[in-house]
């Protein structure tokens, strides 16, 4: 059964991109509104020390529908969460200058364990001893990684209690 015959209507918009072969590849970025529904109201901290991963992250989730908060490194994340600020998920870079993701989790898990801890890296090899294998298996997405590969990861861990 296709999502038109279960009744969900579809939207978003398709990307046409042309290789210099001249082969056009067709991307379709279509949301379903119920995902975007279930999305409203929940408030995700996005940490990275990447401009660009920041800035595309944080429009992926916004046009999803999340509230997008954002922090350039572990220390002006841990900054915001000092104060009564309500999250519902903290997604964060491993490596970052001044506190990486890893010491930022600890912290949260320590000070404000409600919140869940999402990890992304694109180095992979090296995060091994920066995080726990229980982590690593279930929490980290490695960069670059699908849109819908996040989005999912992200719906899971905001719809889990603590």
């Amino acid at each position: 059964m296709t999502e038109a015959e279960a009744g969900w209507p579809r939207i978003g918009r398709q990307l046409i991109l042309a290789a210099r072969s001249g082969k056009r590849v067709q991307i379709d970025t279509t949301l379903r509104v119920r995902e975007k529904a279930m999305a409203d109201q929940q408030v995700i901290l996005v940490v990275d020390d990447d401009p660009m991963t920041l800035r595309v992250v944080s429009r992926l989730l916004t046009d999803t529908g999340y509230r997008v908060l954002t922090a350039s490194d572990g220390e002006a994340a841990w900054e915001l969460l000092q104060g009564p600020l309500q999250v519902d998920l903290l997604l964060t870079d491993v490596r970052m200058p001044r506190m990486g993701g890893a010491e930022l989790g600890r912290r949260i898990a320590l000070s404000r364990p409600e919140i869940p801890v999402l990890y992304m890296t694109g180095f992979a090899l090296e995060v091994e001893w920066e995080l726990p294998e229980d982590i690593r298996s279930t929490r980290l997405i490695l960069k670059p990684f699908r849109s819908e590969a996040l989005l999912e990861r992200v719906a899971t861990w905001v719809s889990r209690e603590g």
